[in-house]
Parts: structure tokens; sequence; C-alpha cells
């Protein structure tokens, strides 16, 4: 029955309606905040000799918007404000960077999460020589 509801909507409106997901949600706040983290890595890296870590900016994923904890620091570094990365006030999305050295090189990881009808998806996008850490959206099982 939507069908036909949509179709005729299409018909006597001419406008097509997509539906936005909440993992279209999330990466579109994801893609800037990605960026940020690419540009500010190159320059940390040749600093420091290591990449920068984030410590993740919620302490658990919800449904609703919480404040977004941007001013935590690992091992002494600069938190999520002093990088000037751009993590929202408030957010439904959970955002860490972990670094690693591999035999391969140095690399980091962003871990993205987000909850959407009572369950955690997870994202990880690897910046590095180590591939096998990259994962798409998936349902995430804590350990």
């Amino acid at each position: 029955m939507y069908k036909y509801l949509i179709a005729l909507a299409i018909l006597t409106t001419g406008v097509v309606y997509a539906q936005v997901t909440v993992k279209d949600e999330v990466n579109t706040e994801l893609a800037p905040i990605s960026a940020s983290i690419d540009q500010k890595q190159s320059d940390y890296f040749s600093q420091h000799g290591k990449y920068w870590q984030g410590i993740k900016t919620l302490d658990e994923v919800t449904e609703l918007e919480q404040d977004s904890q941007k001013n935590r620091k690992a091992d002494g570094t600069e938190d999520w404000v002093e990088m000037g990365i751009p993590i929202p006030n408030k957010s439904k999305y959970s955002y860490q960077v972990d670094n690693y050295k591999s035999p391969q090189g140095w690399g980091y990881t962003i871990t993205t999460k987000y909850k959407d009808k009572g369950n955690v998806y997870m994202k990880v996008e690897n910046h590095g020589p180590e591939t096998h850490r990259a994962r798409d959206w998936a349902l995430y099982n804590p350990p």
C-alpha cells in the first residue's frame, strides 16, 4: 500500500522523497571530522613522531543527543578542541582516534559508533599500512 501512496505523491507533486537513515546522518557529520583529522595528523606526526590519539567523545552511545566530551586527553596530548577538530557540542555519535605502530610503519584509526533502534553500529576508518583494521558499518558486539 505504501508503494502506491509514494507513487501517488510523486505523480501529484512531482517531488521524489528520499528516506534519510541514521547512517546517512552520521556519515554527514563524520565527513568533515574525518577530513580535519587527516589534515591535523600529518602535522602532528612530523612534530611528535607518532599520530595523535583522541579519547572517545561519548562514554555510552544512545539515540539521544549528549554533550560531547571534547576535552579528554590521551597520553598528555592535545584534546579534540586543542587539535582544532570540529566535534559538535552535542552529538548522538561517538568518535575515537587510536594510533598504532606496526612493522610496516605508523598509522591510526578513526572509530565511529551510533545507536539505531537499540542496536549499536560501528565503523573503523584505517589510515596507515594495516588495511585489515578498516571495517565498514556493522553491528557492534562488544567483547
